[in-house]
């Protein structure tokens, strides 16, 4: 036992918090950052045995590895003399088992926590690692959920079984007040094991499915599957018995959960649910159902009614083989078959764009088309005919984004490079429709004629889909407060079409506008766009479910109430994107949105990694660096739309919240004494830009009144004196503008083009400003002289910052002014321009330094442009896939 005041490396321990068969466990304080951590001890049986030892290091830094929500972090392994340690987050909270003992879990509740469990497996699983050791004691239930605990290390340590169960030794928490096991018995332990690992042999991500599944049932009964009266009756049980049925325990269980239990608890692990992906996409569903009730379909292998059959067949065709009797049972589904959620992967290698923005379904249901980024870096369509497993690029659509289907399902438009563009899938051709600066959705009738947003702000335009100048169709009033009408969707007339409000009020408004017709109709406030889904339905989000309402499409008004389908991703506050997209056969394409964890890492001028930030993965966006090179302001973003502004020490990783109640915070940028944070966010429908000491002393600030655009900070002048901004308004789109700081905030023109110009960023010593401009039809990079606007020069041959996965757009100077680093029109291209001094401006040719790797997301080079931070996602990080909810019209009936 240690004393408190013990030192352990950096480590002082405070008090003790518990034991088990790994050792003691302390609560003690990290001296380096200033935070509690808990910290276990090690028996001297294990250290004492060097390869033991040597295997529990290698396998706890897979287990660091783990960034998770819902999996307790591992900071460290030490050793101090002969004493072993790890050291791992403080949970405070209770352990799953303690909360059982007090008897099963409401519903909604069992289905939140089990979601997060499955969530922490799957990860766990993706990166390789098995827990071994899944039971209610290794769950804390902390106020942010569920946190799993002691990943991996049972076997780490060789405690955890080999060759049957003689011997087994429990893990322990580290967070525990209490023993809650002791070495040898058997609850806590056999309870949840799986027969293969009764039986010693080999066990793999199934065996711990077993364990979530037995734990399942105990969530929702408050009883174990499997009881016995010794070791061997206890064992028998679980290798030949069968549960007492759910139902009979928890009459009010949804029989999806006992479905998906008889799943987890089938006796063959070749029989068993698969992946715990799955599991958690069941439990997220069901969740759904309990509120919206609607059928799921069934897991177990048993016996099955000649539709239930049906169901799975289509389930297994379009999930795992894509056949072709799949696309036909998906196109004409039969009478009676119940609603069906699949997912469908992306290529080894893919990653799926993280919005349902840029993922379309075609309309006669046959073809999917995404956005998907390869391994080396490359965004682009891919296409995916469900009667086959494969999806393919599109040529021709490198940097392509939301895209949107023909009548026929023969072509798909897209935006790309400041332009509508379509591609026909049978000659692979592309074909310009007409400019779109920055496009925000677009729809197609069979008359041939195209409605689309050519830009952020603004209205909607109508342009013949065979190319030519565009028709407006329709603008926001700013009398009312309106900003932009986006994502346009015919209604089966051809004539008629709904779009998306943005204007001062919370939320989103949904209008019918019409192509011939001046005005536009109200029809429902929303949480994004809606779209019109076959037969006479309206689909929309509605507090994070999708839902459908019978639309009389004569009278053009909504009849009868919202009915739920599926859980929906979040929109976003400032999108206004729809919850997916439909086809005309009963199909629904939806991202399986799950907001990936991004991490920070420092690169040389080569492209090597020389460093990371040991700061924990999460949901950031909007990367900003520190004059001094050692901090960084970051959004964290999550999918509902909220955004918070956070900083980061580099060195160590210590993050800080900055912002707490602010709606839809943005682009933070640093001062030039590096004092303050400016950045904008939404206040009374307009973007206003905000400060915050950096030091987080007292409360954000007003620094500028968006008005009637919405102002974004850029950058600063190094004098501090004059603040660069982007306003987007609906009139003249994205200018930049210059606020005098030192002349009471006075604010005065710097380009006001009827173009596009984004990302502008003064020189040194203040004589030019860099920028982006699509004045010659796609993004280039441009230097102008400042204050006088005389010279002007382009800069990039190739684009500039134009790629959809990355938000790279901005140029940076070196802090002497001899350099100029931006990305180039691929999006992953990092370019340097060397700047010769004298009085005018002189420029060598851009020359490519390094590719960004794949899975990076934003870069910032250090001031002397020898480091560049870059903000990735992580490596083992799910890629994502699109659920496909086929059949959907049943829950009506169903009602």
């Amino acid at each position: 036992m240690l004393n408190p005041g013990t030192r352990l490396g950096p480590y002082e321990i405070v008090a003790p918090l518990g034991a088990g068969g790994m050792g003691e466990v302390y609560r003690a304080r990290d001296t380096r950052l200033g935070r509690d951590v808990a910290v276990k001890v090690l028996p001297h049986h294990l250290s004492d045995n060097a390869e033991v030892r040597a295997r529990f290091e290698r396998e706890a830094r897979t287990v660091s590895g783990l960034n998770h929500p819902n999996i307790c972090a591992l900071f460290d392994v030490g050793r101090e003399g002969a004493t072993d340690y790890i050291v791992m987050e403080l949970v405070e909270g209770e352990t799953l088992a303690r909360r059982l003992a007090r008897g099963p879990l409401a519903t909604h509740e069992l289905f939140r926590t089990g979601a997060q469990i499955a969530d922490a497996l799957d990860r766990a699983h993706r990166a390789g690692v098995i827990h071994r050791d899944l039971k209610p004691a290794n769950v804390m239930l902390a106020r942010g959920g569920a946190k799993l605990m002691d990943f991996g290390l049972a076997r780490a340590t060789g405690l955890a079984p080999t060759g049957g169960v003689a011997g087994a030794t429990l893990t322990q928490s580290p967070t525990m007040a209490q023993p809650l096991t002791a070495e040898g018995t058997i609850v806590g332990t056999f309870q949840y094991m799986a027969p293969e690992q009764l039986e010693g042999r080999e066990t793999d991500a199934r065996s711990d499915l077993w364990a979530f599944g037995v734990m399942l049932y105990e969530m929702a009964t408050g009883k174990r599957p499997f009881e016995g009266r010794s070791q061997a009756s206890l064992i028998g049980s679980i290798m030949n018995a069968q549960p007492v049925p759910m139902s009979q325990l928890a009459p009010l269980a949804p029989p999806a959960l006992e479905r998906l239990v008889a799943a987890c608890l089938a006796k063959d692990p070749d029989e068993r649910i698969q992946t715990a992906h799955d599991a958690k996409l069941q439990l997220e569903w069901s969740a759904a159902e309990a509120s919206g009730a609607s059928p799921t379909p069934a897991l177990a292998r048993s016996r099955r009614s000649g539709g239930a059959r049906l169901a799975w067949a289509v389930a297994a065709a379009l999930a795992l083989v894509g056949a072709a009797l799949g696309v036909a049972l998906v196109v004409r589904v039969p009478r009676g078959l119940g609603l069906l959620r699949v997912a469908m992967t992306p290529p080894p290698g893919v990653t799926i764009d993280d919005e349902d923005l840029h993922t379309a379904i075609s309309p006669d249901g046959g073809r999917i088309v995404f956005v998907g980024t390869d391994s080396s870096g490359v965004s682009q369509l891919w296409l995916r005919d469900l009667a086959s497993p494969a999806a393919t690029p599109l040529p021709g659509t490198v940097g392509a984004f939301l895209p949107f289907w023909s009548p026929d399902s023969r072509l798909v438009a897209f935006f790309a490079q400041g332009k509508l563009q379509k591609i026909d899938l049978a000659s692979k051709t592309v074909e310009l429709v007409c400019a779109a600066p920055d496009g925000r959705g677009g729809a197609w009738n069979r008359a041939g004629t195209i409605v689309f947003a050519p830009a952020s702000t603004g209205g909607l335009s109508s342009v013949p889909a065979s190319g030519g100048d565009p028709h407006p169709l329709a603008q926001p009033d700013s009398a009312r407060g309106e900003h932009a009408f986006r994502f346009p969707s015919f209604l089966p007339d051809g004539e008629h079409f709904l779009f998306a409000v943005l204007s001062d009020r919370p939320g989103f408004e949904c209008r019918i506008g019409s192509l011939h017709e001046h005005g536009s109709q109200h029809l429902l406030d929303v949480d994004g766009a809606a779209v019109y889904a076959a037969p006479g339905h309206i689909m929309y989000n509605r507090s994070g479910v999708l839902v459908v309402q019978h639309f009389d499409t004569r009278a053009r008004r909504l009849t009868g109430a919202a009915i739920a389908v599926s859980p929906s991703p979040g929109v976003s506050r400032y999108s206004a994107g729809p919850p997916g997209s439909v086809s005309a056969t009963g199909v629904i394409a939806q991202r399986n949105q799950a907001t990936p964890p991004y991490g920070l890492a420092w690169y040389d001028r080569e492209g090597r990694r020389i460093g990371t930030v040991p700061m924990p993965a999460d949901a950031f966006v909007a990367l900003s660096l520190a004059p001094d090179d050692a901090h960084a302001a970051l959004v964290h973003a999550t999918p509902s739309g909220d955004a918070d502004i956070w900083s980061v020490e580099l060195a160590r990783g210590l993050t800080a919240r900055m912002t707490t109640d602010l709606v839809g915070c943005e682009r933070p940028i640093w001062s030039p004494d590096g004092r303050m944070i400016y950045f904008s966010c939404f206040v009374g429908g307009h973007r206003d830009i905000m400060r915050v000491a950096a030091a987080g002393e007292g409360r954000p600030e007003s620094y500028w009144k968006g008005r009637d655009m919405f102002a974004d900070p850029l950058a600063w002048f190094r004098d501090g004196r004059t603040l660069v901004t982007r306003d987007l308004d609906p009139a003249t789109g994205e200018d930049i503008w210059a606020i005098h700081d030192d002349q009471g905030r006075k604010r005065t023109p710097v380009l006001t083009s009827r173009f596009h110009e984004e990302d502008a960023s003064p020189s040194p010593d203040g004589r030019w400003i860099a920028y982006r401009s699509d004045e010659s039809g796609r993004d280039e990079l441009y230097v102008q002289s400042y204050p006088d606007p005389s010279t002007k020069v382009r800069i990039s041959a190739d684009g500039a910052g134009t790629g959809p996965r990355s938000n790279t757009g901005r140029p940076y100077w070196r802090r002497d002014g001899r350099e100029l680093v931006y990305v180039s029109g691929d999006g992953v291209s990092v370019m340097s321009v060397p700047i010769e001094p004298g009085p005018g401006f002189r420029f060598g040719s851009p020359r490519l330094l390094f590719r960004l790797p794949a899975g990076a997301s934003e870069i910032v080079p250090a001031s002397d442009c020898q480091r560049f931070l870059l903000l990735e996602q992580r490596a083992s990080a799910e890629t994502g896939s699109v659920k496909l909810i086929v059949n959907w019209p049943v829950v009506e009936r169903t009602r």
